[in-house]
C-alpha cells in the first residue's frame, strides 16, 4: 500500500497548470502554488447526507477547501471553479438559493451534514495539507443511472456530477497556478438497488438486485472513474476506492446480495476497501442523523488514514471460516478481527437485536437458536436442533422474520479505540434555556436509536467510537460440507490441512488428488473456486478416489473432502 510520502509526491507531479489568463482572479482564501488533495465522494443519499439537519460541521478547519459556495458540486453551487474554504451550511434546495422549503424537523428531508465533512476535517486534524472535498452523488439513483454508460438521458449524473467535479477541479487549479490530485474516491450507494429502485442502464430497464451484476457495475464504475480522474489530473496512481457496505432496512433479500457484492468486490480487488457497515450509526429511518453521518466520516478517515497514510492493509470485521461442530447443534464463525477482542455490545446500539443480529436457515427454515456466544476470534451458534446435515444459510444483519425483526442491525464489534476528534451532540441541546439547533416547534432531533455507554447513558459530549462493527454477511453450509472458507484473504486465510481424522488420508501431487480411506465409505469431494463458486462436487463410493485437475483453469481453488462427517480440506494453486 501507499504511505503518505508516496501521495504527496504524486501529488506534486499531478497536474501543474500556470495561470495562462491574467486577468482571471485568483480566489483570494486559497493560498497560490500549492499542491491540493481532492477528496470526492459519490453515490446516493448517504453520500450527500440527507435529511441531517442541523449541520455540525460549521467552522473551517484551516487547509480545507471546497468547489464554489458549498461543499456540493450540484445543489445549485455558485462559483465552482473557484476555491473557497470549507464550511458546513445546509444545501440550497432550490435555484433560488433557499435552504427552508422543508421542515426544521427530525423526518425534514434537508440536507446538511455530508459525511465528507467528517473525513477532510479528521484527516486535516490527523495530518494536515491542503485538501478539497467535494460530494458529487445524487439523492435516490441506482448504480446504473450513477455509470458512465447510462443511456437515460435525465440520469447521467456521472458526466453532470463526477465529471463536473474534476473538470472543474482543473479550473480552479489553473485559477491558483498549483497542483491537484485526487487520491481517493468514496462511494456510498446500494439502496436503490436492494429495492430494484430507478432506471437500469437504459430507457425502460429497471436496476439489479443481482450480486453478480452489481458487483460488475460497481467495478466498471471504479474503473471509469480512476480512468478519468487519472485523464483530468495527470497523476501517475490511481486513487483508492473506499466504500461502505449498504444494508440495514434497505437489506430487502435474504441472500444481502447487494451488501454481499460490496463486501466481495473489497476482497477480490486491491483497490477496493470497505470501511464496514453503517447500522450501529444513530439514524432516521434510513438515512443517518447528523451525527451518524460525521462519525461514520470519521470511520472512512481512519480507513483511509490507515491504508494510504500508514501503508497497512485493512478489511472490516467479518467472517473468515464457518463450520459445523463435533456438537451437532454448533456452528463456528471464525472472523477477521481487525483489533481483537470480539465484543458483543448492546448498548453503543442502544438495543439487543434478536439472537444479535445471527440467523441458522436449514434447508430453508428458520432455525431457533438458544446461544450466542464468543470464544477468541470465533463465535460459536448453538441452536435447539440438530444442524450436522442439511443446507445450512447463516446470516447476520439480515432482514429478519418479516423483514422488520432485525432490520439489518446487529450487535458485533471489534475493540478498535483509534481516537475519533469529534464528540457525539445533543442535538436538543440548550443554552440559556433555548435550543442550539433551532427546529420547527414540538419537534425533537434526537434519534431513536440514541447512542449510550454500558450504564445507559447518552454519551454527549464524548469522541465517537470509531469500533469496527462486522459487516452483514450470508453464507452457505452446503449438506454434506463441514467447512466454508471465505475467498479473498490471500495469506491470512491460506487452507491449512486440518487436523487429521484417522479414518482417512486426503493430499494432491502435481494434478491429482488422492484420498484414501481405512474402510470404504461414501466420500463426497467438493472444490470451489476464490469466488466461493463450486467447480467440481461428487459423492463417490471406493475406498481410493482420485481427482485430476489438469483441466482446471489457473488460480487457486479449495478441495474439501467429506468422510462420515469429517472434513478436511487442501488449499490448490493451480498453475
Amino acid at each position: 500500500m501507499k504511505n503518505y510520502i508516496v501521495i504527496l509526491s504524486f501529488a506534486f507531479m499531478a497536474l501543474n497548470v500556470s495561470c495562462q489568463k491574467p486577468e482571471e482572479k485568483m480566489s483570494e482564501q486559497a493560498p497560490v502554488g500549492n499542491s491540493y488533495l481532492h477528496f470526492i465522494m459519490y453515490g446516493q443519499s448517504l453520500s450527500v447526507g440527507a435529511q441531517s439537519y442541523p449541520v455540525l460541521s460549521t467552522e473551517n478547519i484551516p487547509g480545507n477547501y471546497m468547489l464554489g459556495d458549498q461543499i456540493w458540486i450540484n445543489y445549485w453551487n455558485v462559483g465552482k471553479n473557484t476555491l473557497n474554504p470549507l464550511t458546513g451550511k445546509l444545501a440550497k434546495q432550490d435555484k433560488n438559493g433557499s435552504t427552508n422549503l422543508y421542515p426544521f424537523t427530525r423526518s425534514g428531508t434537508i440536507t446538511a451534514e455530508c459525511p465528507l465533512y467528517g473525513v477532510v476535517n479528521h484527516l486535516q486534524k490527523k495530518i494536515g495539507g491542503n485538501f478539497i472535498a467535494t460530494s458529487s452523488g445524487t439523492s435516490g439513483r441506482s448504480i446504473e443511472e450513477l455509470s458512465k454508460e447510462s443511456k437515460v438521458s435525465d440520469r447521467q449524473h456521472y458526466v453532470t456530477e463526477f465529471k463536473s467535479t474534476l473538470s472543474n477541479g482543473v479550473l480552479a487549479a489553473r485559477k491558483n497556478n498549483c497542483s491537484i490530485s485526487c487520491p481517493v474516491i468514496f462511494f456510498m450507494q446500494g439502496e436503490n438497488n436492494y429495492e430494484n429502485k430507478g432506471n437500469g442502464l437504459t430507457v425502460g430497464a429497471k436496476s439489479t438486485s443481482d450480486k453478480n451484476e452489481y458487483k460488475q457495475l460497481l467495478v466498471r464504475l471504479k474503473d471509469n472513474m480512476q480512468d478519468d480522474i487519472l485523464s483530468a489530473y495527470g497523476q501517475p496512481e490511481k486513487p483508492v476506492f473506499i466504500t461502505y457496505q449498504a444494508g440495514c432496512q434497505y437489506g430487502k433479500n435474504k441472500e444481502l446480495s447487494i451488501g454481499m457484492a460490496q463486501l466481495e468486490a473489497s476482497n477480490e480487488y486491491d483497490d477496493i476497501i470497505c470501511a464496514g457497515p453503517v447500522y450501529p450509526l444513530p439514524d432516521r429511518g434510513g438515512h443517518l442523523d447528523p451525527n451518524g453521518y460525521r462519525w461514520y466520516g470519521e470511520m472512512l478517515a481512519k480507513v483511509y488514514y490507515k491504508t494510504q497514510v500508514l501503508g497497512e492493509d485493512f478489511k472490516p470485521l467479518q467472517p473468515k471460516r464457518l463450520q459445523r461442530m463435533e456438537n451437532a447443534k454448533q456452528i463456528k464463525i471464525q472472523f477477521h478481527v481487525p483489533v481483537s477482542p470480539l465484543v458483543l455490545d448492546t448498548w453503543t446500539t442502544s438495543v439487543k437485536f434478536k439472537d444479535y443480529g445471527f440467523e441458522v436457515h436449514k434447508d430453508g427454515i428458520k432455525q431457533t437458536l438458544s446461544n450466542v456466544a464468543i470464544e477468541d476470534d470465533c463465535v460459536v451458534i448453538t441452536a435447539a436442533n440438530d444442524l450436522s446435515s442439511g443446507r445450512l444459510e447463516i446470516i447476520y444483519a439480515g432482514i429478519g422474520e418479516n423483514g422488520v425483526l432485525n432490520r439489518g442491525h446487529g450487535n458485533l464489534r471489534d475493540s478498535d479505540d483509534y481516537e475519533a476528534f469529534f464528540t457525539y451532540v445533543d442535538l436538543d441541546g440548550k443554552e440559556s434555556g433555548e435550543y442550539i439547533y433551532p427546529r420547527d416547534p414540538g419537534n425533537s432531533l434526537r434519534p431513536v436509536n440514541e447512542v449510550k455507554n454500558q450504564l445507559g447513558q447518552p454519551i454527549y459530549g464524548q469522541p465517537y467510537p470509531l469500533y469496527n462493527w462486522s459487516v452483514a454477511f450470508y453464507y452457505v453450509l452446503e449438506d454434506g460440507q463441514k467447512t466454508y472458507v471465505v475467498p479473498g484473504f490471500g495469506n491470512d486465510t491460506v487452507v491449512e490441512q486440518e487436523e487429521q481424522v484417522d479414518i482417512f488420508s486426503f493430499y494432491h501431487q502435481g494434478n491429482e488428488l488422492m484420498l484414501h480411506i481405512d474402510n470404504q465409505s461414501d466420500v463426497r469431494l467438493d472444490i470451489v473456486d476464490m469466488l466461493g463458486r463450486i467447480v467440481y462436487s461428487r459423492l463417490f463410493k471406493e475406498s481410493s478416489v482420485n481427482c485430476f485437475i489438469q483441466n482446471f483453469s489457473p488460480g487457486v481453488y479449495v478441495a474439501t473432502a467429506t468422510v462420515k462427517g469429517k472434513s478436511k480440506q487442501l488449499r490448490i494453486l493451480k498453475i
